[in-house]
């Protein structure tokens, strides 16, 4: 009140009413103002959870397939709490497989929220309340909006009421009545408590705001989740007073009338009625309790203690029916007599038994008539007990039954006669009708006989398209088992599969679609163009034209955002009727494990390459080498034939022997290249302090003639890896340490391991002579030495090549820093997660 108030500038209350009174457009602005409407889908998902688990199974488990299950939401906004509810009974009835008739009565007094409630159409924003599973199964997606499905909207009917004044509905189940209480006074609360109980079906529900109680009515119900609110109606008779019902009924302690207001006539009483109402009553303040009526006896306003003189009928409206026969018989005549002289009737000591006690009432009846109700004849009946006041005696008639009973009847033969003049009219007019009636006859006559040659003409045609229709039904069926065999075709096949016209507009796909495109079932009828796709660097769209452009297919590998690979195949739809392009068909065949196969095989091609480079110069390399010692050893069986003296053939022999075991240790090098490149071994996990032992045992005369000092720091005791080869690389890598010892010091040797990640770091650092820069990258090359030949030391340049080709192979890697003069540092990453480790 006070926004419109400041809005339309208004000073004082008097000065707004007066506004409103010069403008109603202004009045409907303030009423939209006092309504408020807040709801949304699942409003408490608790509630409706309780709902659907406690309330609704119950509901439909005593319903018979021939009921009808019937829902009232009350104050129903713009319809999202009757939708959740329509959703939660076709969810239940689908599971418990039962049908049964369901109506949603949905009410509100907002005519603009009921038109939207009306429409079903919702913003996409109603996602975050409604899960996708039930957006699926009842919404239809439209644009950037969610329609309700049709099979939801037929079971709610939205209709404007007012469940203050008007008439409620009857034998309902469950009744939702959510956060509306709290804005009506106590006295209206009891009222429509009392409506509630009434119209509810014996063991049926009721649902309130969390913040609202049942006042008075506790004892009727029967709480079943005190948190929600929600009860059970355990009253079998629930009977709805007459008060609860009468129009605009408040209750009133005393006799006053400043608050009262009547209910406009269809046709628009004076809004000066209330204040003559009011004058009235202070005059006559002496009576008890009074009616408004108009000239139809129809009750427009009890006011005061009227129970005690109305009798209490269910929806029944009329005053002579609602009043003992006596006192109907007086305020009848009376009514008639006040309004044909325009003057007050007053009726004295109308006697009238009543539970065996004899009461006794005096009425008076005044018209109420202004320049602006001349053509609305508005009565008001006062009722009292006992006597009035002596001073209005002389226009006081006393109630006596038999003149009151002579004047009804005259009044009745009044009305009889004018009931029959009217009748005689009546009957003039029915004899010209009937008149008109036989002439329109004979034309429907002459009519029919044309409709019966029409009829047989239709009989015939009829025929006609019952061999049509049955032709039709034929195709029809046709059509659905071809439709199924297409659908079930869709779902089983394991490639994908997508219908485009020659707008390249969506027509149909199989569920495998949504693999390579962002496809969804309301996309059906979209442009292909609009809906995301996961091919990296997509051409879809172009192809597609391509292919319904040159009606030619196309062919070509792509890659989806997840490393799969799909053959994409591009045809022309071909009409069979006229042999015309109508679009194209797009097909994604997995070709991920052909694409995985080929790259193997390229990979392995180019191993093979590799290797068969290598072993060209692995027999290169073996010859030179195997040629030396064989050299060798034939020049020295030359010396042995030459010479006869026992000490040169000592001597002799003893080169000879050291040539064969020169010869053994060269074989037995090219042997493990051999293994090394042809085999992976099985890894296990390896304690690595103690194959440090076992090599250093092996390497005792090296160790003890270099005086060299091992230092060790190992954070991981065990390498999963194959035990064999990570003795060749501890082996290898300690006797290179030793063999390329600096002379100017102590050879001191540190070996450590640490975790990083999910690799396992080994490392081997000396204080060697170290390599120089240029040299470092061909360590690893085999037959290579990268020192000079003045360093005489054993080898052929194996050893390195060996430790680099094993720890490839099990897809670890080596890495090597050195500083020449200062040491050399070796590093080994072991993958944990690679295989053949």
């Amino acid at each position: 009140m006070t926004r419109r108030m400041v809005a339309n500038n208004a000073e004082t209350i008097g000065d707004y009413i007066q506004m409103l009174k010069s403008d109603p457009s202004e009045i409907d602005t303030l009423a939209k103002e006092f309504l408020i409407s807040v709801t949304r889908f699942f409003r408490d998902s608790e509630a409706f959870d309780v709902i659907a688990t406690r309330v609704i199974p119950e509901i439909v488990e005593n319903k018979l397939l021939v009921d009808v299950l019937k829902v009232w939401v009350i104050g129903c906004a713009t319809g999202e709490e009757a939708y959740s509810l329509a959703i939660l009974l076709k969810e239940h009835l689908i599971e418990v497989k039962k049908d049964i008739e369901v109506k949603i009565f949905a009410s509100d007094i907002d005519k603009e929220a009921l038109a939207k409630a009306s429409k079903a159409i919702y913003p996409q924003s109603i996602s975050k309340d409604v899960s996708e599973e039930r957006l699926n199964n009842f919404f239809t997606k439209v644009g950037d909006e969610y329609k309700v499905r049709d099979n939801i909207r037929k079971m709610i009917i939205f209709a404007e009421h007012d469940i203050i004044h008007q008439p409620p509905y009857g034998k309902i189940d469950l009744i939702s009545c959510r956060n509306l209480m709290i804005y009506f006074n106590p006295t209206l609360q009891r009222k429509i408590f009392a409506t509630l109980a009434f119209c509810l079906n014996a063991d049926g529900y009721l649902f309130l705001g969390p913040s609202e109680g049942l006042g008075s009515l506790e004892g009727s119900f029967k709480e079943i989740d005190k948190k929600w609110k929600i009860y059970l109606n355990t009253e079998k008779n629930a009977v709805l007073q007459f008060k609860a019902y009468a129009p605009h009924h408040l209750e009133v302690k005393k006799l006053t009338y400043s608050t009262l207001t009547l209910k406009p006539l269809k046709n628009s009483v004076s809004a000066s009625l209330p204040a003559l109402l009011y004058k009235s009553t202070l005059e006559e303040a002496r009576f008890l309790a009074g009616v408004c009526v108009d000239e139809n006896n129809k009750v427009m306003l009890p006011f005061g203690d009227f129970e005690k003189f109305l009798l209490p009928k269910l929806f029944n409206d009329n005053l002579l029916e609602l009043l003992p026969a006596e006192l109907a018989i007086a305020a009848g005549t009376s009514i008639k007599k006040a309004i044909k002289e325009n003057a007050k009737v007053a009726v004295q000591e109308i006697y009238f038994k009543v539970d065996q006690h004899i009461r006794s009432v005096n009425m008076l009846v005044k018209p109420l008539l202004n320049e602006n109700t001349a053509d609305h004849k508005v009565i008001v009946l006062y009722f009292a007990e006992g006597e009035v006041d002596r001073n209005t005696r002389q226009s006081v008639e006393l109630f006596n039954k038999e003149t009151h009973t002579s004047r009804y009847l005259s009044d009745l033969e009044s009305e009889l006669a004018e009931t029959r003049k009217k009748l005689a009219e009546a009957h003039v007019y029915l004899d010209e009708s009937n008149s008109n009636i036989q002439s329109y006859n004979e034309e429907l006559l002459s009519g029919n006989e044309e409709m019966q040659s029409s009829n047989e003409e239709l009989q015939s045609m009829n025929e006609e398209l019952n061999t049509v229709n049955l032709e039709y039904q034929l195709k029809i069926k046709e059509l659905a088992e071809l439709n199924d065999d297409l659908h079930n075709y869709f779902r089983s096949t394991y490639i994908t599969q997508i219908y485009v016209n020659n707008d390249i507009v969506l027509k149909k796909y199989n569920p495998l679609t949504i693999k390579q495109i962002n496809i969804k079932e309301a996309d059906i009828g979209r442009p292909l163009a609009d809906i995301s796709t996961n091919i990296r660097f997509s051409t879809l769209i172009e192809d597609i034209q391509e292919v319904i452009d040159t009606q030619l297919i196309k062919e070509k590998p792509v890659e989806t955002t997840d490393s799969k690979w799909y053959s994409m195949m591009i045809v022309p739809y071909i009409r069979s009727q006229d042999n015309k392009t109508d679009g194209a068909v797009i097909t994604f065949s997995d070709i991920s494990e052909i694409t995985e196969s080929k790259k193997i095989i390229q990979e392995n091609n180019r191993r093979l390459v590799e290797i068969n480079k290598e072993h060209d110069t692995f027999i290169y390399s073996a010859s030179h080498d195997l040629k030396a010692p064989v050299n060798n050893i034939e020049g020295l069986l030359h010396h042995l034939k030459s010479t006869d003296t026992p000490e040169d053939k000592k001597v002799i022999i003893s080169h000879l022997e050291k040539s064969v075991i020169r010869l053994k240790e060269t074989i037995s090098e090219l042997s493990d290249i051999t293994r090394i490149e042809s085999e992976i071994d099985e890894a296990e996990k390896v304690n690595v302090p103690r194959l440090l032992e076992e090599v250093k045992m092996g390497l005792s005369d090296a160790l003890v003639a270099s005086n060299a000092t091992i230092n060790v720091a190992f954070e991981e005791n065990e390498i999963n890896f194959s035990r064999k080869n990570l003795r060749s690389i501890f082996f290898n890598l300690l006797s290179n340490a030793l063999k390329y010892r600096s002379p100017d010091r102590q050879l001191e040797v540190t070996i450590k391991s640490k975790r990083v990640a999910d690799s396992i770091i080994l490392s081997f650092e000396d204080n060697g002579i170290g390599i120089k820069p240029d040299k470092i990258r061909d360590i690893f090359t085999k037959f290579r030495r990268v020192h000079s030949k003045e360093i005489n030391v054993e080898g052929e340049g194996i050893g390195l090549y060996l430790v680099k080709k094993i720890i490839g192979n099990a897809g670890g890697d080596i890495k090597v820093e050195s500083s020449f003069g200062q040491g050399s540092s070796f590093s080994i990453c072991f993958n944990n997660s690679a295989k053949g480790l």
